[in-house]
């Protein structure tokens, strides 16, 4: 798991894990499930973070 996040580029395994969840007891669509993969949400992690800024 460790390779796939240094893949990823993202090194918060605890806050993803956290927003996956959340997401999937608010009731995420199945359709769309494929963006919750760690490499998709890591980059929608880095817009969101640099927006803020």
């Amino acid at each position: 798991m460790r390779a796939l996040w240094r893949w990823s580029g993202w090194r918060s395994p605890q806050r993803y894990f956290t927003d996956l969840l959340i997401r999937l007891v608010n009731g995420w669509p199945n359709s769309r499930i494929d963006e919750l993969m760690p490499w998709c949400w890591a980059k929608a992690d880095e817009q969101t973070s640099s927006a803020a800024a």
